[in-house]
């Protein structure tokens, strides 16, 4: 039963006056385990108030909320939902917002993962070395350049921002990186080859058809006068750099194109970005204003603001 403080007052005030117990519960202010209650924590502490509760208790240990801390330590991309899934199986039946509540105690806090460290002294030496190499380049060697690379675009997926927790003050954190965004700059005239999912995987073998055919096709009369074709390519296995992409480069050279002296280069891996990075940035940009795609003709649209599809 709830008592008014007025009330509470009162009985305290005839307690303190002399009046027994059973006088107050004869004045009928209240009913009578109210008054000997009232009395009693009155004697015990001294005061009127009420007691604040101890509230709910908790459902986690202070050593379960540190297992929890090193779990998300582990891996900071990991979900509040997955980690309360990986938090049960330590025996521990909490929610997605307990989970979010504890990590707030702890000072980690949902972040947008920072960007891609500044460069480590291996990969500045190995920049330095390649602009010594090629330093002396002129812009006419370097449109003689042909720049090859491969993207996917979702409408749906985990292709935008990423989510990290990380506690105050920390920004540059090695697990945490994402990639580093490059300065826009005006591209050239692009070539673009789409398929669908169900069509063909991005495999070594679709890629070296691409190439094959632009360099059949839209580059045939251009490279018919041309006494060298340089190629540049991110130095990846599944793509491009491996036996498929050049047996049909040799299969070229010896078949339609003896005069050409090929050359192919593959950046350093991790830190170079192809001027085709830059595009696909601003087309996955373009994707991603999209309320809905239904067809894969209004990929095509988006696409053709960029380069020629094929």
């Amino acid at each position: 039963m709830v008592t008014c403080k007025e009330t509470c007052a009162a009985i305290i005030a005839l307690h303190k006056n002399g009046f027994t117990g059973k006088d107050i519960v004869a004045t009928k202010i209240a009913p009578k385990s109210t008054i000997y209650r009232i009395i009693k924590n009155f004697k015990e502490r001294g005061s009127i108030l009420v007691k604040k509760a101890s509230g709910r208790p908790r459902k986690s240990s202070k050593r379960q909320d540190h297992l929890l801390k090193r779990i998300q330590l582990r891996d900071r991309r990991a979900t509040s939902a997955e980690l309360a899934q990986e938090w049960q199986q330590a025996g521990v039946s909490a929610s997605a917002r307990t989970v979010r509540r504890r990590l707030l105690e702890d000072g980690l806090v949902s972040r947008r993962a920072a960007k891609k460290p500044l460069l480590s002294k291996k990969n500045i030496r190995d920049r330095l070395i390649f602009c010594k190499k090629y330093g002396e380049w002129t812009a006419e060697d370097w449109g003689k350049v042909i720049f090859s690379d491969e993207a996917s675009f979702r409408l749906f997926g985990a292709s935008g921002k990423r989510l990290v927790r990380r506690r105050k003050g920390i920004l540059l954190c090695i697990r945490c990186g994402s990639s580093p965004w490059q300065r826009r700059t005006p591209e050239s005239a692009l070539d673009l080859y789409t398929w669908l999912e169900y069509e063909n995987s991005k495999d070594s073998n679709i890629v070296a058809s691409a190439l094959q055919h632009y360099f059949t096709t839209v580059a045939r009369d251009v490279l018919h006068q041309c006494q060298g074709l340089r190629l540049f390519s991110d130095s990846c296995y599944g793509q491009n750099k491996n036996i498929n992409v050049l047996s049909m480069l040799f299969a070229l050279h010896s078949q339609l194109y003896p005069q050409l002296n090929i050359t192919y280069f593959f950046p350093i891996r991790g830190h170079s970005f192809l001027p085709a990075d830059r595009v696909f940035g601003r087309i996955e940009q373009d994707i991603q204003k999209q309320t809905t795609i239904l067809l894969p003709e209004e990929y095509n649209n988006i696409l053709q603001k960029h380069g020629t599809v094929y």
